[in-house]
């Protein structure tokens, strides 16, 4: 006859002969200098993370470090542990993983969003006597002014009308505005134009309202804030070269200028570690004003991205809107706060430094928009003050990862 207590106590010696197991891994890993090589070796590190025994031998804050090229200048760079959560694959799947980011932020400026063109259609535009409206000027400098143009030959399909010149506040009649063939083109050819307050003539355009081939004027002057759209998140998941990886995400979309001299930011990683950074769903709200005709206005982009740039929401700030993903356990630590902390507020501690001159602090990009607006994203400064600031400005990114298998 069986004993009653038997599966208890197997039960018991399995559970005992696991953690041992587990022990006796974390000890040979941490002996004869064999934690230095894990930090090096993202195989090892993600099979740490399938088998959900990553923080026997890290903890959050430790760096796993990689060897990363900016062209010929090439560095190593410390990532942070920050965070271990289940992530979904594109097919939907669920995957363990950790989350990393840079300790220091890329050793050059990036654009978030260039600032973008005025007018683009899919359908030629006769040649002929146009005019459109100016709305939604955040500066009040151009609300309610009418701009007045003369093609003398058809616009064809594609081509932009840009500002060439003229400051985000400026009058629109102190500027001047271009012809470009496309979002790569950056001379364009010069378009004359008048401005009226009231009585245009032509055939009108409509408005810059963003609801139809005229832009959002938010983001003809400053760049648009959508994490989805913006050049970094390109740049960031990119592996092509300089002048290769930049494409035309919607109609009224321009090249920023490091795409020219900038290669994708993972051409710089050895192409075989690619496979433990996952390309996992990230969830980002868009802002209030303008949604480039997604419904519902104010809703939620979910992208599949490998490379990724952390929320208010992850470095522990308290958000405009949850959803952006769970707080990480790093910055909690960090941060050394039982509740999240403020926008609009210095906290040293967020400060980062320059991967090449690693003394040096320098404001970066958080993915975050600031949802008032179109065209500011939430940021870090070099004190460590938490506030928005415009897309079309040039900071620095700490690029964040999700390791796993």
């Amino acid at each position: 006859m069986a004993l009653q207590g038997v599966p208890v106590i197997n039960a018991q010696l399995d559970a005992l002969n696991h953690l041992i197991a587990h022990q006796n891994a974390a000890i040979d890993l941490l002996a004869a200098d064999k934690r230095a090589e894990l930090v090096t070796n993202l195989e090892a590190v993600a099979e740490l993370i399938k088998n959900d025994e990553l923080l026997e031998v890290m903890d959050y804050g430790d760096r796993i470090n990689l060897a990363w090229a900016d062209g010929s200048n090439n560095y190593t760079m410390g990532f942070n542990l920050c965070h271990l959560e289940t992530a979904k694959l594109e097919d939907q799947e669920d995957i363990k993983v950790a989350d990393i980011e840079s300790h220091y932020v890329l050793p050059f400026d990036c654009v978030y969003d260039d600032p973008e063109a005025i007018y683009a259609s899919a359908s030629d535009l006769a040649a002929g006597d146009y005019y459109f409206k100016i709305v939604n000027d955040a500066w009040g400098n151009n609300n309610g002014k009418y701009v007045q143009f003369t093609l003398t030959e058809d616009l064809t399909a594609g081509k932009q009308i840009r500002k060439k010149s003229g400051g985000y506040n400026a009058a629109i009649e102190n500027c001047t505005l271009g012809i470009f063939a496309n979002g790569a083109d950056k001379t364009g050819e010069a378009l004359a134009f008048t401005v009226v307050t009231e009585n245009p003539t032509g055939t009108s355009l409509g408005e810059t309202d963003g609801t139809g081939d005229l832009n959002y004027w938010h983001c003809v002057v400053l760049g648009y804030n959508r994490w989805k759209y913006s050049a970094v998140r390109q740049y960031l998941n990119s592996d092509k070269a300089a002048g290769s990886w930049w494409t035309q995400q919607h109609k009224w979309d321009v090249k920023p200028a490091y795409a020219d001299t900038k290669d994708g930011f993972l051409k710089g990683f050895d192409p075989e570690l690619l496979h433990y950074m996952q390309v996992t769903k990230v969830t980002t709200a868009r802002n209030n004003v303008f949604n480039s005709g997604d419904t519902p206005l104010g809703g939620m982009d979910e992208t599949y991205d490998r490379v990724f740039l952390i929320s208010l929401e992850q470095s522990y700030i308290n958000p405009q809107i949850s959803g952006e993903g769970e707080y990480w356990e790093y910055y909690k630590r960090l941060l050394g706060r039982t509740t999240p902390a403020s926008t609009g507020a210095t906290y040293a501690r967020l400060i980062k430094y320059d991967l090449a001159a690693q003394t040096t602090a320098r404001y970066r990009w958080l993915r975050s928009a600031y949802r008032g607006n179109a065209y500011n994203v939430w940021n870090v400064s070099t004190s460590g003050y938490v506030y928005d600031g415009t897309a079309g400005n040039g900071l620095r990114l700490a690029p964040c990862l999700r390791i796993g298998l």
